[in-house]
């Protein structure tokens, strides 16, 4: 009888040689059977005979849980198991090491996956979009890349520039989605005004000059940081800019664009508004936040701090930071405040004591960014600054938060990075306290419980306080094409604070779509000189 054996080397010792010999005759009798035969058409191919498959045997062991334990023991098949103690436990460590494994490359196989994607998907948007660089909408004149004014990205508070932080993106690589692109590195806890006057030289080059007048008032040296050629030096109203603000970014463009049509800036008399060609601002701080009342601003007055709470510790780590004054530690994160000269080789240990008591350094005179975030501080920064008529201006405002039975609540554990999501609810029932006064007539509270865990939705649309400035609401990107300048677009977006920077992952595609239609309108839809289409 012929045995096909399916388990290979597992049916050792199950034949002897007597009965493979006689297999072998069998074998070679069925054979000489088919030979002698005689078939009716000599050309056609016969099948073998039907009555070899009665001389089949399939020789395949049914596997049962029993026989799967017996393997994972190494047990010989015909012993009897003995479920001991000990067996068990051999069985239990043998599989989670078998489903550790299993996880493992699981893991293995989704970063892959993850990483493969995500390539597959930049090189498509960046191919896409170098499509729509190479042959843009041109100014009159242009005839190549280096002719598009570059677009400036302003990153928010705690944020850092190019080649900071071990070289991480704050924009999560956005960067790279346009041929000229600028990510300057500006202080991430110094005030927006000398964030705006960092900014200005940043781009012109050239000593930073903060200002003989709010130099002597807010106690810190009149120049900064030299920058021996600047980012454009070119800049003015022929060669203006686009900026991209992200968070106190947005309000520290505004400022600079102030400054320029005040003609701020010593030894520069031709600035202009006209210099900024647009500004888009990405959840941008426009009339401050509840959460800096949270964080431990006084809502009394949005400029001073609560004896106890989270900024004061936060004031004390800065301030050792600073004065510790460590080189390597500083080039990889700045605070910002070098121009405060709070090291210890300029203050020693009793000008530390002054900094820690709130005698001396930024957080005694206020010349830092949280009052600017206060509703009360954002006021006061809004009352000189003005929407300008031949500036274009877009706003994406985020949202975390929903209203159930007419509650505001959080929108979504899973998709809130949790870092932000005990603020959602806390900023979603946020009450201003009765015992002091409203931040401005007509304030309610129920107005600011949207929010992205960082800002308030009502904030960030576009400046409205003390005055509101023309806007209007974009529910689709062809409401506002063409575009037209001196309103304020704005567009409700959800997600939390920080869900278009740092990491491109959490905000996927959306995090596409949006970088894609901030420079495709940059580079398509703004311009103020008639544009020259390609091929005319």
């Amino acid at each position: 009888m012929v045995i096909i054996d399916e388990e290979g080397s597992s049916s050792q010792g199950r034949s002897d040689d007597s009965s493979d010999d006689k297999n072998v005759k069998e074998s070679k009798r069925l054979v000489q059977m088919a030979k002698e035969e005689k078939p009716n058409n000599r050309r056609a191919v016969r099948p073998a005979p039907l009555e070899i498959l009665s001389h089949v045997k399939m020789n395949n062991t049914v596997k049962t849980p029993r026989s799967t334990i017996k393997g994972f023991l190494s047990i010989p098949s015909q012993e009897e198991m003995k479920f001991n103690k000990e067996n068990l436990k051999k069985v239990e460590e043998q599989l989670k090491r078998a489903f550790t494994e299993f996880y493992r490359k699981l893991r293995l196989l989704k970063n892959f996956s993850t990483a493969l994607a995500g390539d597959l998907s930049q090189a498509l948007n960046e191919y896409r979009f170098k499509s729509n660089v190479i042959t843009p909408v041109k100014e009159e004149g242009s005839t190549n890349t280096d002719d598009l004014p570059p677009i400036v990205l302003v990153h928010g508070i705690f944020g850092f520039g190019k080649g900071k932080l071990g070289g991480l993106s704050y924009f999560a690589g956005a960067e790279k989605k346009d041929e000229r692109v600028l990510v300057p590195d500006l202080g991430s806890l110094t005030s927006i005004y000398d964030r705006a006057r960092e900014l200005f030289y940043y781009l012109k080059g050239g000593q930073v000059d903060y200002g003989e007048e709010h130099s002597k008032a807010c106690g810190h040296s009149q120049f900064g940081r030299i920058y021996e050629q600047g980012h454009y030096p070119q800049w003015d109203e022929n060669h203006p800019l686009h900026f991209v603000g992200h968070s106190a970014g947005a309000q520290v463009v505004r400022v600079l664009q102030q400054m320029l049509a005040d003609k701020a800036f010593r030894g520069y008399e031709d600035t202009s508004e006209n210099w900024v060609l647009s500004l888009t601002s990405l959840s941008g701080a426009f009339n401050g936040t509840t959460r800096a009342y949270l964080d431990g601003m006084q809502p009394e007055d949005g400029q001073s701090m609560k004896p106890i709470c989270l900024l004061q510790l936060l004031r004390l780590g800065v301030i050792v930071y600073d004065w510790l004054d460590i080189r390597w530690i500083k080039a990889y994160y700045n605070f910002g405040f070098d121009h405060f000269n709070m090291s210890w080789k300029n203050i020693g240990v009793w000008g530390l004591a002054d900094c820690l008591m709130g005698n001396t350094g930024p957080f005694a005179s206020g010349d830092w960014i949280l009052p600017d975030l206060t509703i009360q501080g954002s006021m006061r920064l809004n009352s000189h600054l003005r929407t300008f008529p031949d500036t274009f201006y877009f706003s994406y405002a985020t949202k975390r938060t929903t209203r159930i039975v007419g509650i505001t609540v959080p929108s979504g554990i899973l998709r809130t990075h949790p870092l932000l999501f005990i603020r959602v609810l806390q900023m979603s029932q946020w009450t201003h306290p009765p015992d002091a006064t409203p931040p401005y007539k007509g304030y309610r509270d129920e107005d600011w419980w949207d929010n992205d865990g960082a800002l308030n939705t009502v904030s960030m649309t576009h400046p409205r306080l003390p005055v509101e400035h023309p806007s209007q609401l974009v529910v689709k990107d062809s409401d506002c094409q063409p575009m037209q300048p001196g309103i304020w677009y704005y567009k409700i977006v959800e997600g939390d604070h920080i869900l278009f920077i740092i990491n491109r992952e959490r905000a996927g595609v959306q995090f596409d779509l949006i970088y894609d239609s901030i420079f495709e309108r940059c580079r398509k839809h703004v311009f103020r000189k008639t544009p020259t289409l390609p091929n005319q």
